[in-house]
């Protein structure tokens, strides 16, 4: 009961708590060297093709190449409320198309909706263009390539 090595002894706490804990400092690392800006004999040159599907680190900084074509391909588009690039047939060529918002079927089931619930709101669907229907056009020929509608 009476021994020296009792850890609710108050002499013994007072001792531990006189010595900060021992604290290692971090390993210390090598040093960085900078590799120089711009220089191409810094970096290493990838020879291997790509094993992954990647372009190695050599190709990446390179200048893009001008690919000049007769016929374009037609791009996939998906039309939306704001311009897209889409392909038109008559002028072979992908074009930014123009958009002309047009009242369509979204903004007359809105106004019935507020009409039902109140006669006197029912024209505010009208003043939100965002429920408009857009149509996108050539800006060459004026073709319409496609609508995009809410309903």
């Amino acid at each position: 009961m009476g021994s020296s090595s009792d850890s609710s002894d108050p002499e013994i706490i007072e001792s531990q708590s006189d010595h900060p804990p021992e604290v290692y400092p971090p390993p210390s690392y090598p040093p960085q060297v900078a590799l120089p800006y711009n220089n191409p004999q810094a970096y290493p040159l990838i020879l291997e093709p790509p094993k992954s599907g990647h372009l190695p680190l050599s190709h990446i900084n390179q200048a893009p190449a001008t690919i000049i074509a007769g016929d374009e391909s037609p791009v996939e588009t998906i039309f939306g409320q704001v311009p897209v690039l889409a392909y038109c047939k008559d002028c072979n060529v992908n074009v930014t198309t123009r958009t002309q918002a047009h009242i369509g079927c979204f903004v007359w089931l809105m106004f019935l909706v507020f009409y039902l619930a109140s006669p006197c709101i029912s024209c505010i669907p009208l003043c939100i263009v965002s429920f408009y229907d857009v149509s996108h056009h050539c800006p060459n020929c004026s073709r319409k390539l496609g609508t995009f509608a809410l309903v």
